[in-house]
């Protein structure tokens, strides 16, 4: 999306991961101005700090900067998100809708923000609709198929264990949709699951994952669009925008159940 929107504008996009490491997140921030980009556009990782030093540095050189997904909330920095918490309450009120009254949530690293308001939109429609919030039925989890699985064998040894699943990943609510089957569940008869991406692997697998859609497109798109109206004005790189995104539920197998 960023480079759609850009490369007609002769920009072209340079790529860098951190892999969730602070150490090579700086080093590729301090080789991106080192090498005298025009901007930088960045979802940051799970340790980056509103107080770092190389996020000051970039400020500080009058270099835009965009967060985009996840971001820090600093002065005079623009974002692009989607909104996590509306994502996370469509997602557990169209589990409740289905029939689930015991869903538990597999909440990612509450450090970072986008994972907190998918939890809150979680919790708060449990609170809506009459349910009680379990602290049991809500595990961190890293976004991996390995901790799905993990989670799922945990909340299924449980003496009252879950009738559904919404979880903050997509990787994460795979590995638990193949521990809940493992273990001789019919999904979504006996068990619903509803994940959060929509990664290309949930609409092309047999038993297709309900999850909410963060639409990567456009979010690219418009960080690109906040990046060109301030480089193209210099008084616009004093503007603050925060764009958020509506999210949208996609429902498929893993949650909508045919006879209710």
């Amino acid at each position: 999306g960023i480079e759609e929107e850009l490369h007609p504008e002769g920009y072209h996009v340079i790529i860098c991961q951190t892999h969730e490491d602070e150490k090579r997140e700086i080093e590729n921030i301090n080789t991106l101005l080192n090498a005298q980009v025009d901007g930088i556009l960045m979802s940051i990782s799970n340790v980056t700090k509103e107080n770092e030093l190389v996020i000051k540095r970039v400020i500080s050189k009058s270099v835009p900067l965009i967060f985009f997904d996840r971001k820090l909330n600093l002065d005079g920095v623009s974002s692009v998100t989607i909104n996590d918490f509306e994502g996370g309450y469509a997602a557990t009120k169209h589990l409740i809708e289905e029939g689930c009254t015991k869903i538990a949530h597999l909440a990612g690293d509450q450090s970072l923000e986008i994972y907190k308001n998918r939890f809150k939109g979680y919790k708060q429609a449990l609170v809506d609709n009459g349910l009680k919030f379990n602290e049991k039925y809500v595990l961190r989890t890293k976004s991996n198929v390995d901790a799905g699985i993990n989670a799922a064998k945990t909340l299924l040894q449980l003496d009252t264990p879950p009738d559904a699943i919404f979880s903050s990943s997509d990787f994460a609510g795979l590995g638990a949709i193949q521990e809940v089957k493992e273990q001789g569940f019919k999904i979504p008869n006996d068990f619903c699951v509803v994940g959060f991406g929509n990664e290309p692997f949930t609409k092309f697998m047999e038993l297709s994952i309900s999850s909410v859609d963060q639409s990567p497109m456009e979010m690219g798109k418009m960080a690109a669009k906040v990046f060109l109206e301030q480089i193209n004005n210099a008084d616009n790189l004093k503007i603050e925008k925060k764009v958020v995104l509506v999210p949208e539920l996609l429902t498929r197998k893993s949650s909508n159940r045919q006879n209710k």
